[in-house]
């Protein structure tokens, strides 16, 4: 469930990362294109999670949310796709509404990590801090100029991204140092010897 959970948050911080270089490098780009970008690499993921729901194994898919994951970001990618126009006006708050869960799931990495015993809790909390500073400052929108404002959701989404990408590998690596020190092998079941209980029950 871990790696599961690294796997889906490392695609949301690297689509962070692309978009803050493409804000940083063309922000005057038709925010009508961003929607179609994001539109199209949502829906990809969505029909993904759909077609491994069922072709998976039914528990897992079950575990997993697959299908009900797929089918929600296949219909906020359509939506995008299909709308640019209306999501344009409030592409802003999005951004700033990935921000504010972007900081919200590192503030939870920096708490596991001090609860695992490392010293780097302390610099997660705090750039979970400032992302979501970041975020607020965006749903705020203090900026004079539209292209301002383009090119701070940049420099955000770019730090988030990395910095992101950077503690959800330290606490991908955490949680496995975690368990190998408990475990000799986490990946070898358990084995549980038996005890026969007739025996006792009869004498008594």
């Amino acid at each position: 469930m871990k790696k599961r959970r690294f796997s889906e948050m490392g695609m949301l911080f690297w689509l962070c990362v692309a978009l803050g270089l493409v804000l940083l490098i063309w922000p005057d780009l038709s925010t009508k294109l961003i929607c179609f970008a994001l539109g199209g690499i949502l829906a990809v993921m969505g029909l993904v999670r759909i077609v491994l729901y069922f072709i998976r194994d039914g528990y897992l898919g079950m575990l997993r949310q697959d299908l009900t994951i797929g089918l929600l970001a296949l219909g906020a990618g359509g939506f995008l796709l299909f709308w640019p126009q209306m999501v344009a006006s409030f592409l802003p708050v999005l951004f700033g509404l990935l921000l504010l869960v972007a900081g919200a799931d590192r503030l939870q990495a920096g708490l596991d990590l001090r609860r695992m015993g490392s010293r780097y809790w302390a610099g997660t909390v705090a750039a979970a801090l400032v992302t979501l500073i970041l975020g607020a400052v965006v749903l705020a929108n203090p900026f004079d100029t539209a292209l301002l404002l383009i090119r701070f959701i940049g420099v955000s989404l770019l730090v988030v991204g990395c910095v992101g990408l950077g503690s959800s590998i330290m606490v991908s690596r955490m949680v496995r140092s975690f368990y190998a020190d408990r475990f000799d092998d986490p990946s070898r079941p358990l084995e549980v010897e038996a005890v026969d209980v007739t025996d006792s029950r009869e004498d008594s």
